[in-house]
């Protein structure tokens, strides 16, 4: 039998600009995740996309974790070459690809590593709190069950037919009770194999599940009931992609429908232990660190709607490249003021380099 194979694959950090703007960027990402996941056989055990890099966990050859990357850095380098007009962006970024052991709990880690990214980052309180990744994607418990309470946590971490997500995250970080959608992710499409999926007698099963969901009204749909040209459009490819697969209201196939959440439940073995990983990962500690700081966080995102806006009221101009330079000293200057923004960050947003960005920081 042949050893698995896993790899945590880490993009470098873009010093100057961002790899994903706005929510449209980030559903292409999502779908080129899966597209590729499907197209280079690999196995997704958790990823996360962030604004200027990507982690993955992947179960796979070198190889072929090669070939999912360089499709990825290729296939996004025609998304933003054609919105945006940028030419190799991915081609200069350079991307280290790490053997992970099944042993010795390094596997664990690498996981917890991934999904505690965007909480590192103060982007969010919890990993389920971050769409752009596997976040939501692992351990269901049965509404009205209180795993932390349970005698019994490994049996009712396996439980079926769950609509509701466990309490997965930092510990006392505030959750939302209200449903939304993303409670919907966890249906009977989790821990379905990837293979199950290319059959077409399996897509009944799945629909009767959707229509059964008290989310089944949230707009869901399979991808399969898209049109051929629909889901070229949707997922960047022509590839015979799996029809059972779910796409949200949002745009992009459900990670649950593609990621081995299985696997993962198993690796981890309940969501007790899972909680553990996450709350000791190195990532972990870079969120105390910070909160001890208490300086506020904004995401990348949320900075670069508000420069528009910014550069409109204080300079009657409508977008960066329209100003002078002094107007560019004061933006900077009021993205640190208004947003408690670092030098990091206020370059990456504004699309400046690192050096004259601190040269302009300082220039009053």
């Amino acid at each position: 039998m042949r050893r698995r194979e896993y790899w945590l694959v880490t993009t470098h950090h873009l010093l100057e600009g961002l790899l994903f703007k706005d929510s449209e960027d980030y559903v292409v990402g999502m779908n080129l995740v899966a597209a590729l996941s499907f197209k280079c056989n690999v196995t997704v055990l958790a990823f996360v996309l962030m604004s200027n890099h990507v982690h993955l966990v992947l179960e796979c050859t070198r190889a072929r974790a090669v070939l999912f990357v360089n499709f990825f850095k290729r296939e996004y380098s025609r998304h933003l070459n054609h919105r945006y007009g940028v030419f190799e962006v991915l081609r200069r970024n350079k991307v280290d690809i790490k053997s992970v052991l099944e042993a010795d709990e390094v596997l664990e880690r690498a996981i917890a590593y991934v999904q505690m990214n965007p909480v590192a980052a103060n982007v969010c309180a919890a990993p389920q709190d971050y769409p752009w990744g596997t976040g939501r994607a692992f351990f269901a418990v049965p509404p009205g069950v209180d795993w932390s309470m349970s005698g019994n946590t490994e049996s009712v971490a396996h439980a079926s037919g769950a609509a509701n997500r466990s309490s997965i995250g930092p510990v006392g970080a505030e959750r939302s009770s209200s449903p939304t959608i993303d409670d919907y992710r966890r249906t009977s499409t989790v821990g379905t194999s990837l293979t199950a999926y290319t059959e077409r007698s399996s897509l009944p099963n799945v629909r009767d599940n959707l229509n059964s969901s008290p989310f089944s009204r949230a707009g869901c749909r399979l991808l399969g009931e898209l049109s051929g040209k629909a889901r070229s459009r949707l997922m960047h490819t022509k590839a015979d992609l799996p029809g059972g697969w779910i796409v949200c209201p949002d745009g992009y196939v459900l990670p649950e429908s593609y990621v081995d959440v299985e696997s993962v439940e198993r690796i981890f073995k309940y969501p007790k232990r899972m909680n553990f990983f996450l709350n000791t990962s190195s990532k972990a500690r870079q969120r105390l660190e910070r909160a001890e700081g208490g300086t506020p966080s904004f995401r990348d995102d949320v900075l670069v709607a508000a420069i528009p806006d910014l550069c409109r009221a204080l300079f009657g101009k409508r977008s960066v490249e329209e100003l002078v330079p002094q107007e560019t000293v004061e933006l900077l200057h009021q993205l640190r003021r208004r947003f408690s923004a670092g030098v990091s960050q206020i370059a990456r947003v504004v699309g400046l380099n690192l050096e004259q960005t601190v040269k302009y920081l300082d220039s009053i």
